[in-house]
């Protein structure tokens, strides 16, 4: 009787221990189970910003906080799946998922601020070209370029918004090329004096001998009228 007792109490013992295991590998994955379509969602983002931040590396992009913490418990998650003598971490695993998903909107804020700004500081003197471009977009010898540029602005102004990729940094460079080629042709009188007409009206004392004459040598006088009224800007003496 004894002996069937104690062969009772370790048959019991040993169902509530396996029950138990059952239990624990259900949750374990029903854990990795989340973790995965989070992950799933994720990487395919943060792999995005690891394509941009590689197309500027060295250039415009020289990287933020190395994130060591978050790397460390990634590997002890890794060691964790790895040793199927070890429970798996869980209350680990559902940290690293966060801090992965709130790695991601600030990652991307920061890597689309420094490319604007970077954008600006290659483009910017050809943005604000573009109404000079417009007025004199039939003047004779510079009318190609102008067209070239204000396209390639064009495109730009689309890729600014997105994150970078190799073609945004070709097309950085056509912009400068273009922007070169421009101002070569256009004398700086002109340029000035295109430029505040553009923008709300020039000063008559900046429609100089150089000005007028440069506008009629390449038929541009045609695009330009004098109304009354108060310049917005220009020489004043």
């Amino acid at each position: 009787m004894a002996d069937g007792g104690l062969l009772w109490i370790e048959e019991t013992r040993t169902a509530v221990e396996r029950a138990g295991n059952t239990a624990r590998a259900e949750a374990e994955f029903n854990e990795l189970k989340d973790a995965a379509e989070t992950i799933d969602d994720v990487l395919p983002k943060l792999a995005e910003l690891r394509t941009a931040a590689d197309a500027g590396r060295g250039v415009w992009w020289f990287g933020l906080d190395t994130y060591e913490s978050l790397l460390a418990d990634l590997a002890t998650i890794e060691h964790s799946l790895d040793d199927r003598n070890r429970d798996l971490d869980t209350r680990g695993l559902r940290t690293v998922t966060r801090r992965l998903v709130r790695l991601e909107a600030p990652l991307r804020e920061s890597v689309m601020a420094i490319w604007r700004e970077y954008v600006s500081s290659r483009a910017g003197g050809a943005v604000d070209l573009q109404e000079l471009m417009q007025v004199l977009s039939g003047a004779d010898g510079i009318a190609d370029v102008a067209k070239e540029l204000r396209a390639a602005l064009g495109r730009l102004g689309r890729l600014e918004r997105n994150l970078p990729d190799a073609n945004a940094l070709e097309l950085l460079d056509e912009v400068d090329s273009l922007l070169e080629s421009l101002e070569r042709r256009l004398p700086e009188s002109v340029k000035e004096f295109v430029s505040v007409a553009a923008r709300g009206g020039a000063s008559l004392e900046m429609l100089d001998s150089e000005v007028r004459q440069w506008l009629v040598d390449n038929g541009a006088a045609h695009n330009f009228k004098v109304v009354p009224g108060r310049p917005q800007g220009g020489r004043r003496g």
